[in-house]
């Protein structure tokens, strides 16, 4: 029985660096070493698309098993993949793993194309699924399985019983899903574990699975039962994978790199002979000097650690098992240790008010070099927090839902449109509050790279240890560059846009030229008209060249365009049109103290104080010569927000017009 096993397309770009999923390779090794007829493909780094690479492995491997699977967030380019393997042999067996099956397997029956889906960990049940499919005996009898049934409701197969012998599993077929293609395309710029070197080759590798935590918001493909790995398993595929691949970063994928302080401090014993850059996830309460230091001395260079929310009651609603307190002695230890620090603010805990918002906002505004994320908090399948939707009727059309964890869906008690407005400004604030590093000198690499052809070389300062980092193998696409300083491991934004500019386009040039002539005109004779006339250009500059506004790309000439009307419409208080062009033009510069400034002027009209000061403040850092009414604005709000005690009311202070 010929098996094809599908990895999904992650990326569309063959450029694009993408995060290898562990499972999918585990599942070809169980295969292999049962000496079953595996045959692998990776949709990743093709030409073609995915029904034509689907159509050409159908065509030339002729498979009797179609094999696929991944996380909630993965369904459609999974499903791609069943629907071309259906089209192309109509008899195929599907067969899907993973959290999408996993996580609600009758709903995943209903909506993907598989005749056969696995139920948590599947090494063991996929050979026993193709025994069975060989053998001709009933699945029904094989453990773990959610099965279609023609004109009948799905049937689940008794429950597999938690396999705690993980060390017995053979190591994940890397091999078969050519990861040295992957490891070609990794740069700096990537992502933030390939900071360490301009040349990186990062693997992932796991010590243990699952969690012992019980977060609400969090679903576990592998299970609830945590189980930790055997060390001398783990360190033999390491020495293979440096021999084999070279590699010279680790990031380890446990959910938990160890709950018991003896076993972390192990771990970083044994793999510190072997001089490598590591990362990993651990909780606040493995958190003190002589662990962080341990950990450093071994080369880890990055912590994550679950925050999700600075306010006390939503720690609680998620079941988090600590406390803002202890989260932030956590940070500051971390930071403290120079050691980089990766966590995320989650916004939609059933729970969250504006209040509890602007309390993890107003650490986040104490603390923007610790780089920490915003997302708005996804609803996956298989959660606490979806179950308990699902029984109230928030979701409407379930399908929906579980297809699209993604999809925005407000579990709160705001209404959605302080909800999405309340996120909207979150996102914001986070963006264009850049903590910001200082670029020196840029040039280019001496040898091109082998997949992306020329890079640049970059020089910068550091803003938290002020020493001199040199970087190669840059590729720039965007307007700045989020990188660590390999020092310190602090995070920075570097402005870039002296190396490549925006968009030009010289008829908005000239139509950004014609208005601000008429801003000098009323500056010289105090014209209304001029004024009016200027504002006049700004418009139609932005009707002509940036329509819709929500679109990229646009020319700088719109961005000058949208600052001034934003200026202009302030003037004239009509605060609702200026926020809209204000924070076009600042979130698509953020380097422009002009548009900072600006931008906090709208927030003092909007009573929003605590957030303009913030504004003034990175105006005034950004500029060389700051304007003295940004610095008397700046003085003023401080003296504002002391007199009338406002620090004690967040919410006013930050998001003031959603309460």
């Amino acid at each position: 029985m010929r098996i094809l096993i599908v990895m999904p397309r992650y990326t569309n770009n063959i450029l694009n660096s993408y995060e290898m999923p562990l499972g999918i390779l585990y599942i070809s090794s169980a295969l292999k070493k049962a000496d079953k007829d595996v045959h692998t493909l990776n949709l990743n780094y093709l030409e073609g698309t995915v029904e034509e690479e689907m159509a050409k492995a159908i065509k030339e491997i002729d498979p009797d098993v179609c094999a696929c699977g991944g996380l909630s967030d993965d369904f459609h380019i999974v499903q791609a993949v069943f629907l071309n393997a259906r089209k192309y042999k109509p008899d195929i067996i599907n067969i899907a793993g993973g959290g999408i099956v996993g996580s609600d397997p009758e709903m995943a029956a209903k909506l993907c194309e598989f005749d056969i889906g696995v139920i948590g960990e599947g090494e063991v049940t996929i050979v026993e699924i193709i025994d069975a499919l060989s053998n001709n005996t009933p699945l029904h009898e094989v453990e773990g399985l959610v099965l279609k049934q023609p004109g009948k409701p799905s049937l689940l197969t008794p429950t597999r019983k938690v396999n705690f012998d993980i060390s017995s599993l053979p190591w994940p077929d890397y091999e078969g899903f050519n990861i040295n293609r992957l490891l070609e395309v990794q740069v700096p710029q990537n992502m933030y574990l390939f900071n360490p070197y301009d040349d990186p080759r990062s693997i992932p590798m796991i010590t243990s699975r699952s969690c012992p935590l019980q977060c609400t918001f969090c679903y576990h493909p592998t299970g609830q039962v945590y189980r930790e790995r055997d060390f001398d398993d783990f360190f033999a595929e390491l020495d293979h994978l440096i021999a084999t691949y070279k590699i010279n970063l680790i990031s380890i994928s446990d959910d938990l790199l160890s709950i018991k302080k003896r076993r972390l401090l192990e771990f970083c014993e044994r793999i510190k002979p072997y001089n490598l850059k590591w990362d990993c996830q651990i909780h606040e309460k493995s958190v003190d000097q002589e662990t962080l230091n341990t950990l450093k001395e071994a080369g880890c260079f990055a912590i994550s650690i679950g925050i999700e929310s600075m306010s006390e009651p939503i720690l609680k609603s998620m079941k988090k098992r600590t406390s803002p307190e202890k989260l932030a002695q956590a940070l500051d230890l971390i930071y403290n240790s120079d050691l980089l620090i990766q966590g995320n603010f989650l916004l939609g805990d059933p729970a969250d008010t504006v209040e509890t918002t602007a309390e993890s906002f107003d650490y986040w505004a104490q603390h923007p070099e610790y780089g920490i994320n915003f997302f708005r908090l996804k609803v996956l399948p298989g959660s606490e927090i979806y179950k308990n939707a699902e029984k109230k009727g928030l979701f409407g059309d379930k399908g929906i839902v579980f297809a699209n964890p993604g999809i925005m869906v407000n579990l709160t008690q705001m209404p959605n449109e302080v909800f999405n407005s309340l996120c909207d400004r979150f996102e914001f604030y986070t963006k264009t509050l850049i903590h910001q590093g200082q670029v020196v000198s840029m040039g280019a690499d001496k040898d091109p790279h082998p997949i992306y052809g020329h890079g640049r070389t970059c020089q910068w300062r550091c803003p938290k240890c002020d020493k001199i980092n040199e970087y190669g193998s840059i590729f720039i696409e965007a307007d700045n560059v989020r990188i660590s300083c390999r020092h310190c491991w602090a995070r920075a934004f570097l402005y870039i846009w002296n190396f490549q500019p925006p968009t030009n386009n010289p008829e908005a040039d000239t139509q950004l030229i014609n208005a601000e002539r008429q801003e000098e005109l009323n500056l010289l004779h105090h014209s209304a008209q001029a004024k009016h006339n200027a504002a006049v250009e700004y418009h139609k500059l932005l009707k002509d060249h940036c329509a819709p506004l929500e679109d990229s790309n646009k020319p700088w000439a719109c961005i000058r365009a949208a600052l001034k009307l934003g200026i202009y419409k302030l003037d004239n208080n009509e605060l609702n049109e200026a926020m809209i062009l204000l924070k076009y033009a600042l979130e698509r510069n953020v380097w422009n103290p002009d548009s900072h400034a600006a931008f906090a002027r709208a927030l003092t009209m909007e009573g929003s104080l605590g957030a303009a000061l913030l504004y003034y403040k990175k105006a005034i850092e950004l500029s060389r010569d700051p304007a003295l009414s940004w610095i008397k604005s700046s003085e003023e709000l401080e003296r504002i927000i002391d007199e009338k005690k406002l620090r004690q009311n967040k919410a006013a202070l930050y998001f003031n017009s959603l309460r």
